[in-house]
């Protein structure tokens, strides 16, 4: 069940420069322990959503969350199939 949306409250294009974001990303999943995550697709545009996708990749590289199952979804790009 979806519950909650959770913001970061950090300020817009500085997100990969963060320097707890990726603290803060690990905990949360570890903490909230979600069976699905939605996060942007590689192939976003926006420098925000392009940069949380890179920290997700390293908190997974770093952690194994095996109840975890990631989805990405598509916001500022254009979609080549019909």
């Amino acid at each position: 069940d979806w519950k909650q949306q959770i913001f970061l409250n950090i300020e817009d294009t500085t997100l990969e420069s963060h320097q707890e974001a990726e603290h803060i990303l690990f905990n949360l999943i570890r903490n909230l322990q979600p069976t699905q995550l939605y996060a942007p697709s590689f192939f976003e545009l926006h420098p925000d959503h392009n940069a949380i996708n890179r920290l997700l990749y390293r908190v997974l590289q770093t952690t194994a969350f095996d109840h975890l199952t990631i989805m990405g979804y598509e916001i500022s790009v254009h979609n080549p199939f019909p």
